[in-house]
């Protein structure tokens, strides 16, 4: 693996470490990562930073929805630095699973499909990482290719 891949693969755990964290110290402590956490011996660290953090006031959005994005942002990191064979229209479709799963659970809250609220801020969250994503890797493809995307 090169120093580049090594470096998006530690960005992604990075990501999912940072997200996971703000979901599981800062969020009600009944929901489904909590148990998978307490599961892996880590119950201890949770309630010890769920202490630590008793008194921090983030803005709503940090807590509930900006783990998404950290999480969608972190499989884009995984899926730049690990796909093979590198083709433009196939990094845009890889790339898309979990921002497209994000997006459709709030889709499918908000039909009453799956349990939880609808938040349109949540389905940003998922969606802005990709959008990013696709606009670098479309301009980096034509840059190293010479492409035109004209008909």
């Amino acid at each position: 693996m090169g120093s580049k891949n090594a470096a998006q693969v530690t960005l992604a755990l990075s990501l999912l470490l940072v997200g996971g964290a703000i979901y599981v110290v800062m969020r009600p402590p009944c929901l489904l990562l909590h148990q998978v956490v307490a599961g892996m011996g880590l119950g201890g660290a949770m309630t010890e930073g769920r202490l630590l953090t008793a008194g921090w006031q983030l803005p709503s959005w940090v807590v509930y929805c900006l783990p998404g994005a950290l999480w969608s942002a972190a499989w884009l990191a995984i899926i730049d630095a690990i796909l093979v064979p590198r083709t433009l229209r196939r990094c845009l479709q890889v790339g898309a699973f979990i921002p497209v799963l994000g997006v459709g659970s709030e889709l499918m809250q908000l039909m009453g499909f799956l349990p939880g609220t609808f938040d349109v801020i949540d389905a940003v969250c998922y969606a802005a990482p990709y959008l990013a994503y696709a606009l670098i890797v479309v301009h980096t493809y034509k840059a190293q290719y010479s492409v035109s995307f004209k008909h």
